[in-house]
């Protein structure tokens, strides 16, 4: 995916960051979506206490189900 710079009028590729996650307790189920390129889980977890995550400019969604 790229973004684009309107000032200087030229795509721009975007660094990813990497975000750990840490829950108080583990949760049964995670899933981790980016609802721009599907409706569908990108990645499915069970007993989760910690995720790490990469983070695009574009929306990502952690569902988590204790």
């Amino acid at each position: 995916m790229v973004s684009y710079n309107a000032p200087r009028k030229k795509d721009i590729e975007p660094i990813w960051q990497e975000v750990t996650l840490t829950f108080p307790e583990a949760y049964e189920s995670v899933n981790l979506y980016r609802p721009i390129e599907s409706t569908s889980p990108l990645q499915s977890y069970s007993n989760v206490k910690t995720l790490k995550v990469l983070v695009p400019d574009f929306p990502v969604v952690v569902e988590l189900r204790p």
